[in-house]
């Protein structure tokens, strides 16, 4: 398991693998920071046959199977406190300034319906600055 600590104007870039359902890479974060999270438009992943970007695209099959993310797009680029996939999570997509509310952990997937992983491919790099 790899957990980052961030400093104040820090830069980190990480890897978020499409396939990986319960991701161990972690950025360590305590309430009332701010991060900023940035995805390039032009990167990929793959769910099954269809290619998309990190805002992710509407799935019909994945969407009566139940995402992770609700009201989200299948395989939009997002993340959870504390391993809370199912009440903690939040949209990313391309880049979103997150003030954290909760201290613990962030980790970072792409949103699928759960158990539906095994056919993902490809991965992203989400660039991470903490603003303060």
């Amino acid at each position: 398991m790899a957990i980052h600590t961030m400093q104040k104007l820090a830069a980190l870039s990480l890897t978020i693998t499409a396939s990986d359902e319960f991701p161990d890479t972690k950025i360590a974060v305590t309430a009332g920071e701010v991060y900023m999270f940035t995805c390039a438009e032009s990167q990929g992943w793959t769910d099954w046959y269809r290619k998309s970007g990190p805002n992710g695209f509407f799935n019909f099959f994945a969407w009566i199977a139940g995402l992770r993310v609700k009201g989200v797009k299948c395989f939009c680029l997002c993340g959870a406190y504390n391993d809370d996939y199912k009440n903690k999570s939040f949209p990313i997509g391309t880049e979103k300034k997150v003030a954290i509310n909760e201290s613990g952990t962030l980790c970072f997937f792409a949103n699928d319906a759960p158990g539906h992983y095994g056919n993902n491919k490809g991965s992203v790099i989400m660039n991470v600055t903490r603003l303060s």
